[in-house]
């Protein structure tokens, strides 16, 4: 049941077509039997929740990075609120340690061209702005410096690059 054929191509490939729990390359079914059981067909799904899909791109992957991003920093920030008094520090740390290693989770595997993250990077700085209480005018460089941070595009780099070095 955990198992699934998805046909990777490209999106100006009109040969594959994916119909119920089936997919059809060129108009041949595509009928993939282990032990007689016939594997569902599915245009996306996740792997290690690392999001992919038929085209191989970054799509889906960003949408569930950004809606668990929303997530978790309403999850601190709500925390942060009922805590009568807390040091920065403190409300760093939990940034670096609750909040970063959600965003971040799985973007090793795909390469990000900083269109497509636009949307977190301005997430992540309306994020910073609320959780310094400054006003939405006060300048990126001077939140990141704040933060002692970087956008999370560097993030991702870095950890990309680790990963190489590392294989």
């Amino acid at each position: 049941p955990k198992s699934y054929v998805t046909v990777f191509h490209a999106e100006s490939d009109d040969g594959v077509k994916y119909i119920g729990e089936e997919v059809h390359v060129d108009g041949s079914l595509v009928d993939i039997r282990i032990y007689g059981e016939r594997i569902k067909a599915t245009p996306s799904f996740k792997y290690l929740g690392v999001h992919f899909n038929e085209f191989g791109n970054n799509r889906g992957h960003i949408r569930e990075r950004t809606a668990a991003f929303v997530r978790a920093y309403n999850l601190l920030f709500a925390s942060l609120r009922r805590i009568p008094s807390y040091s920065f520090e403190f409300a760093l740390f939990l940034w670096r340690t609750r909040v970063v290693p959600i965003v971040c989770y799985g973007f090793e595997v795909y390469d990000w061209a900083d269109q497509d993250t636009k949307e977190v990077v301005k997430l992540q700085t309306k994020f910073w702005r609320t959780l310094l209480q400054v006003g939405g005018r006060a300048p990126i460089a001077s939140v990141q410096l704040l933060l002692g941070s970087t956008s999370c595009i560097a993030e991702w780099r870095a950890r990309r690059v680790s990963l190489f070095v590392r294989l």
